[in-house]
């Protein structure tokens, strides 16, 4: 395989974006070595390395900079042919939806279906990411809707508003020493195994600073059910999103002392929104 092609060239983006190998490798969904070789071929390819390395960190240099523009609009230009022909070879209205794995069960279905009532001759792509993917698919316009929580930084041309929202509360098994507390403090969970998320997902920057320094981490993951799951198990303690009378067997809620909400909405793009059919759908999410 080329060491230019369109997958290397997306891995570098992602890299000069994360500015760590780690990160692209999680929301990439493959192994750190994968990440490594692919730049480590593209700086052969291109006759140089193209980022300084301080420790686990990246930062583009000059030559990274410069190809980084290049790299750009190269992309542009096969999103800009292949949706061309995309249009040219199909004939069915479709509506594509980006989505956190966290509203596959409860956000996403409801929204469809209310859809489906107002436009059911219009095909319905579904496809689930992390928070930084959609929304760069979102900006390069490989989808026309997200549902998700807002965009950590602002990206141009993409509009978000709030649907619906989820308590932060703390996991923990049944028959835990915090399970009957009325609210806690995250100080209490000092010293304690911690499930946590991993810094691909929007909800670690939220959580992370919330945790006193000596918690003990057992494990970092990035879909909420499995982390769920885990805590059922024994293997520790995590804060994670709660919707409003959920319960689960094994497992105890404890409110935050001080509340937190993560709001979650509908996203789309200044193009997608001039498609009716997509505006039909982000009128639907209305009902979630």
């Amino acid at each position: 395989m080329s060491a230019m092609d369109e997958q290397t060239l997306r891995v570098f983006l992602l890299l000069a974006e994360t500015e760590n190998m780690r990160d692209a490798a999680a929301i990439l969904h493959v192994n750190q070595s994968n990440v490594s070789r692919s730049l480590a071929r593209l700086e052969e390819h291109t006759g140089g390395e193209l980022f300084d390395r301080r420790g686990r960190r990246l930062q583009l240099n000059r030559r990274g900079a410069l190809f980084r523009v290049e790299a750009e609009a190269v992309l542009r230009a096969i999103e800009h042919a292949r949706r061309r022909l995309d249009a040219f070879g199909s004939q069915v209205a479709s509506v594509r939806i980006g989505f956190l794995h966290s509203v596959g069960r409860w956000m996403l279905p409801p929204a469809i279906a209310a859809f489906r009532t107002r436009r059911p001759d219009v095909h319905v792509d579904v496809r689930q990411g992390f928070g930084p993917e959609l929304y760069d698919w979102l900006s390069r316009e490989l989808i026309d809707v997200v549902l998700a929580a807002a965009p950590l930084r602002t990206v141009p041309g993409v509009h978000w508003v709030d649907r619906a929202g989820e308590d932060l509360m703390l996991a923990v098994p049944a028959g835990h020493a915090l399970a009957d507390r009325a609210d806690i403090v995250p100080a209490d969970l000092r010293g304690m195994p911690y499930i946590g998320f991993s810094p691909a997902t929007e909800l670690h920057a939220v959580i992370a600073r919330l945790l006193p320094d000596r918690v003990q981490m057992t494990y970092e993951g990035s879909e909420i059910e499995t982390m769920r799951a885990l805590v059922g198990a024994g293997l520790g303690v995590s804060i994670l999103p709660v919707r409003p009378g959920r319960t689960d067997a094994g497992i105890a809620y404890v409110p935050l002392r001080t509340p937190i909400q993560r709001r979650l909405g509908v996203a789309w793009s200044e193009t997608s929104r001039r498609e009716a059919h997509v505006a039909a759908f982000i009128e639907a999410t209305r009902s979630i």
